[in-house]
């Protein structure tokens, strides 16, 4: 789940895993899981979670063997389909500084 982190009077926003309520603090060891579904158009509610035993844990808790994908990879796609680019994502960062990061 994204989560806000309240700090020195600053927010960041923060991926924190779904089944134990940890900061997920790197992407490359975390993954996005769902539902298979075969209806068109579904739309379908998804865990962010730690590799492993996380996610065998979120496996469970969504019925068995659940589809995933890197977690790196879902954010690029999020941005793809959310109108975004990575181009402009790096310009934006570029406006932002540090601001927003911990």
């Amino acid at each position: 789940m994204i989560k806000i982190l309240n700090k020195g009077g600053l927010t960041y926003p923060i991926f924190v895993c779904d089944v134990c309520n940890k900061k997920i603090n790197n992407l490359g060891l975390a993954a996005a899981i769902f539902q298979r579904s075969e209806i068109e158009g579904e739309v379908q509610n998804v865990l962010h979670v730690h590799k492993n035993a996380c996610q065998d844990k979120g496996e469970k808790k969504l019925g068995g063997i659940a589809p995933w994908q890197e977690l790196q990879d879902h954010v690029i796609l999020l941005i793809g389909n959310s109108g975004g680019s990575l181009a402009g994502l790096t310009e934006r960062q570029e406006d932002l500084g540090p601001f927003g990061l911990l």
